[in-house]
């Protein structure tokens, strides 16, 4: 297997459910280990031995999220982010509508949100960490279409300066 990826594009790996998609990012984010080979990043950094690399420069949202409360709390707060930031993501994703005030999103438990909602605020928090590289694991899985486009386009929009790689079976990504 090999992939070659360049910073502002974006990459769909699609296959048959067990075919092993997810192991490729699995491997990519130094989860786990492979038989032979290796990767590089950034003028010759060997990824394989550098896990420190992965941790600084790269985010992955796996189909088993968990919400980090604490970073998303801080979000709605503003101690980590601009507010533009916060209220564009959120717009963008169709967690908000135009004109109504993101600080009462943030008050919302999420425990009350739809999956859907919960999918797209993980896919929002990641984005907002301000990686590099973004290894993302059928983040549309609890999706409608139409959120599905508004993922996608979100993606495009916030991709320009860094790397994706989404294992999918989304024809919006393939």
């Amino acid at each position: 297997f090999s992939l070659y990826c360049e910073v502002g594009q974006s990459i769909a790996i699609v296959g048959k459910s067990g075919s092993g998609k997810t192991s490729v990012l699995n491997a990519l984010a130094t989860l786990t280990e492979f038989d032979n080979g290796e990767y590089l990043a950034n003028d010759g950094i060997k990824i394989s031995k550098n896990k420190m690399f992965i941790r600084n420069n790269a985010s992955y949202l796996t189909q088993q999220y968990y919400f980090e409360e604490v970073f998303v709390k801080n979000c709605f707060e503003n101690k980590f982010l601009e507010d533009s930031d916060v209220h564009n993501s959120l717009l963008l994703l169709g967690l908000i509508e135009p004109g109504t005030n993101d600080k009462k999103f943030g008050e919302v438990k999420i425990s009350q949100l739809s999956g859907g909602e919960r999918q797209r605020l993980a896919i929002a928090t990641e984005f907002l960490k301000r990686k590099t590289l973004y290894l993302l694991d059928e983040i549309t899985s609890a999706l409608n279409v139409e959120h599905e486009d508004l993922v996608a386009d979100f993606i495009k929009q916030y991709s320009s300066n860094k790397i994706v790689i989404v294992v999918t079976h989304s024809k919006n990504f393939a």
